[in-house]
């Protein structure tokens, strides 16, 4: 059992698990220069242990029953789809009785039929990234 102080209030962290990574290059995108932060750094994404380092911290430091995990970018769907299959599995190993929930923000250019089953068998809450109407859209998103 959790005991729970009438005055606890949620702790909220992004995770940015690609780092700067982006598989686009849009023109007022300010993480594409935090990539020259890193040069000494070949890849500069989230490893597996440091995931699991942070899935259980993240998970202790939590003082409700509910725990939200939000992954941001970047562009979070340049890790691929076992990436968080391991995050979830860390998530229900680590829990101990807590619901965890999950949301993830994307610019949708990555997105499959198996991206998408697997937001939905696992209940996430998906952003898709749309800079506007049609012309805005075209005109600031480039591809690489």
């Amino acid at each position: 059992m959790i005991a729970i102080s009438p005055f606890a209030k949620p702790l909220y962290v992004m995770l940015k698990p690609a780092g700067a990574l982006c598989n686009l290059a849009c023109d007022y995108c300010y993480y594409l220069e935090k990539s020259n932060l890193y040069w000494q750094v070949p890849k500069h994404v989230m490893s597996e242990e440091l995931l699991e380092k942070f899935v259980r911290e993240y998970i202790e430091s939590q003082m409700l029953p509910d725990v939200l995990f939000i992954w941001h970018g970047g562009e979070t769907l340049m890790r691929p789809l076992s990436f968080y299959k391991k995050a979830m599995e860390w998530q229900r190993r680590y829990a101990c009785g807590r619901r965890i929930d999950n949301c993830i923000q994307t610019n949708g250019t990555m997105l499959t039929d198996e991206w998408c089953e697997f937001f939905r068998d696992n209940h996430w809450l998906v952003g898709v990234s749309v800079d506007g109407p049609q012309e805005f859209h075209d005109e600031y998103r480039r591809n690489r």
